[in-house]
């Protein structure tokens, strides 16, 4: 365990010594980003100005929403996001091998050996937008709650980063997939909007088989003491169960990978 602490930390050191030969990139990203949650901010203030509530939740429940989904958006996409979009080109061009031959387990080094550092600044912003909707909450924010949530986002980044997973990995058996990678940004777009709003078998399908409700609401409702025992088990156990079952997945996969040199 020690090993690869120190293996990830050095991953991350790189990056951002990467990331210091441009300044300008980081720049840009930065404020296409405060521009973006200002956008995303104003729409939900603006939709709000013409009804008081959507599917039971009222503006300040849909601005922890979306500080949620701007926070556990950036944690995936910085430790994850970089990993994902090249994993397809490796196996695509063979270049997995140069992977696969490394001392190291192979799915941690996809998984980890280029860290974003730009991402982090949706993490700061979705914190601030966080901070100003706990302020209009009705009730008070808890310990218990404020912990609650905390695991909670934990389990969604894990849920987020795992279904990501799986969908690259398709690429071993369908070859060249253009775009593979929408898919899970559609699961993302797909959190903002909250599962109650949803009815019979679509919510339920949101829920259980394409877990949209994990990401984003769950975590929501935790913060807000909204959200029943149950339903925190469940999120732990969708949680274990698709990190195993992407692990499984994975090594299905390797057994199809046709290297460079095969």
């Amino acid at each position: 365990m020690q090993r690869y602490a120190r293996l990830y930390l050095a991953f991350a050191k790189n990056s951002f010594l990467n990331a210091l030969e441009y300044r300008l990139s980081f720049t840009v990203w930065s404020i296409a980003t405060i521009c973006y949650a200002v956008v995303y901010v104003a729409s939900v203030q603006i939709i709000f100005g013409h009804v008081q509530t959507i599917g039971g939740w009222r503006v300040e429940q849909m601005l922890v929403l979306a500080a949620t989904v701007m926070i556990v958006d950036g944690i995936v996409e910085s430790i994850f996001g970089e990993n994902m979009n090249a994993l397809s080109g490796l196996i695509n061009r063979g270049e997995l091998d140069f992977v696969l031959s490394k001392p190291v387990n192979t799915r941690f080094y996809v998984s980890t050996r280029k860290f974003d550092w730009d991402p982090l600044v949706q993490v700061v912003l979705g914190g601030g937008v966080l901070w100003y909707a706990v302020g209009l909450l009705a009730e008070p924010v808890t310990w218990l709650g404020a912990l609650l949530y905390l695991g909670m986002v934990v389990c969604a980044c894990l849920i987020a980063y795992s279904l990501w997973f799986i969908i690259i990995s398709v690429t071993f058996f369908v070859g060249r997939l253009n775009n593979v990678a929408h898919l899970y940004y559609n699961l993302i777009e797909a959190s903002r909007v909250p599962t109650d709003v949803f009815r019979g078998a679509l919510r339920l399908g949101l829920t259980f088989l394409l877990p949209v409700a994990f990401i984003a609401t769950v975590p929501s409702q935790a913060l807000m003491g909204l959200l029943s025992p149950t339903f925190a088990l469940a999120a732990v156990a969708m949680t274990a169960g698709l990190l195993i079952l992407s692990h499984l997945f994975w090594q299905l996969a390797l057994t199809k990978y046709s290297s460079a040199s095969s």
